[in-house]
């Protein structure tokens, strides 16, 4: 094992060669001088990962676990009304939120939400439209939350606890 990677010799470790623009390359170089990867290697490598997943949530659009960070000017009249009505039709898909007080009367927004990746999508679309919302992003994963409580009867919710 070498810098935390198998070497070649071993199992599921593939050499590839790629070649970079020199903006790209120096960005690449300047993320490990600051010390986020050990080596081009394995920052490469994450950030492929983080890609494909993404390509796969988004193609293929399976349930994926979400979070939406959304930076909003909370003393625009009605918009947090606004935003609370648009999370309340997601109720389904909504699984917690955390707001933030910034200054100037921003605020974050940290919600937690599963459903198929284009639902999660259309929840963002509908948040960053509202006039006032400065911006928002959404982070997916493959992890899922495992329910909580199964909808049937209390003997059956006792059970499962």
């Amino acid at each position: 094992m070498k810098n935390g990677y198998e070497t070649e010799e071993g199992k599921g470790v593939k050499r590839i060669s790629i070649s970079l623009p020199p903006e790209v390359y120096s960005g690449l170089n300047q993320v490990i001088g600051d010390g986020k990867f050990s080596n081009r290697s394995q920052a490469i490598s994450e950030m492929i990962h983080r890609g494909l997943l993404d390509l796969k949530l988004e193609y293929d659009d399976e349930v994926a676990l979400g979070v939406i960070t959304l930076f909003f000017d909370q003393s625009k009249r009605g918009l947090v009304q606004k935003i609370t009505e648009i999370q309340r039709s997601y109720n389904e898909e909504m699984l917690g939120c955390q707001s933030i007080f910034l200054e100037n009367d921003m605020m974050m927004q940290v919600i937690f939400c599963q459903a198929s990746a284009s639902k999660l999508k259309q929840f963002l679309d509908q948040l960053i439209i509202c006039k006032g919302v400065r911006s928002g992003r959404l982070e997916l994963s493959s992890a899922l939350v495992s329910p909580l409580v199964t909808r049937g009867s209390e003997e059956d919710n006792q059970r499962a606890a």
